[in-house]
């Protein structure tokens, strides 16, 4: 082949080089370390929550167990953002945040009712506004309309009581003895179903009198003054059950400042930690575990899942525990 030619036909394979590279089919670039890691997009979900306390002990535990799982689920970029929202147990403080929740927007809301009745127009507004409602702990008249109920039966955790009762005054059947009653916040669900839980077990002992009920609240303070009048007022106590841990605790610190401990059996719920103590050293005869991290942590599962689409449960139920000496230490720190 003659120089000429030689150089001719190398121009010509330069120039085709380009050709068939353009022609040639692409492949995906490796990925790198930068997109590998990239963290998933932040979600546009908003949940609102509506409290029902900041001062009640229990309701302080629930409501760090939302948080604590709202917060997870915020990192995640798995929800945009939440907002709680305390009505201080005030039903119409509630009823306003639900009307400002639903302006907002949000795209499920989960309440801690303050009142059975009080509360159940909220269900009915949020069933209007197409936005979904979990109902947590305390439960309203209309529970059934709404979305779904992470809870336990309150009737359950009052006739624990009342068979303990029953069973340190002679047995159930056989119990002989005076019975005082302090009641939560009358027309709150919990306080409803306790009290019908008492009514089915110790307030059917033909040996037991009933001497009063009356409410404290929920509140510590007023339970040790109404438990004060009382120890005034009766001169023979067998038993004092009352419907949290907060009043059995008020109620524990009158009985043991008048020197009458070991004549009054005193039983609460919720197992909050002092309550869990004290019957661990022997003062506090017992609590009925409701178990705050389990109905908080669950009740933002539910609303996640049902926001999401994901398939749930319309009720939740967890079981109460009763807590004595005999249990006490593996229920401590919980």
């Amino acid at each position: 082949m003659k120089a000429s030619n030689v150089v001719k036909f190398l121009l010509v394979l330069v120039l085709l080089v380009p050709v068939l590279s353009a022609c040639a089919t692409p492949t995906a670039a490796p990925a790198t370390a930068s997109n590998a890691d990239e963290p998933a997009a932040t979600s546009d979900i908003k949940i609102g929550i509506l409290q029902k306390s900041r001062s009640d002990q229990y309701q302080i535990l629930l409501n760090a167990a939302q948080e604590e799982a709202l917060d997870e689920l915020k990192a995640a970029g798995k929800i945009a953002d939440y907002q709680m929202i305390d009505a201080d147990t005030d039903v119409q403080k509630q009823l306003n945040s639900a009307d400002d929740l639903i302006a907002m927007q949000v795209d499920v809301i989960v309440m801690s009712p303050v009142d059975a009745k009080g509360a159940a127009p909220i269900v009915d507004k949020a069933n209007e506004a197409g936005i979904p409602i979990v109902i947590v702990n305390s439960k309203t008249s209309n529970v059934d309309q709404a979305t779904a109920f992470v809870g336990s039966d309150d009737v359950e955790a009052g006739e624990i009581m009342g068979n303990f009762i029953a069973e340190k005054l002679g047995g159930v059947g056989k119990a002989e003895g005076n019975f005082l009653q302090l009641e939560g916040d009358i027309g709150n669900s919990a306080q409803i179903d306790r009290d019908q839980g008492l009514k089915n077990t110790i307030y059917k002992e033909p040996g037991v009198t009933v001497l009063e009920s009356l409410t404290g609240r929920w509140l510590r303070e007023e339970a040790m003054r109404i438990t004060e009048d009382w120890l005034q007022k009766y001169p023979e106590i067998s038993a004092i059950a009352a419907e949290n841990d907060n009043m059995a605790m008020g109620a524990l610190n009158a009985v043991i400042n008048a020197g009458r401990k070991d004549e009054i059996v005193i039983i609460g719920v919720d197992a909050i930690e002092d309550a869990k103590l004290s019957v661990k050293n022997g003062e506090l005869d017992a609590t009925v575990l409701q178990d705050a991290n389990g109905q908080g942590q669950g009740s933002i599962d539910v609303a996640y899942k049902i926001v999401t689409g994901e398939t749930y449960d319309k009720v939740t139920n967890i079981p109460f525990v009763l807590i004595t000496q005999d249990n006490v230490d593996q229920y401590l720190d919980q």
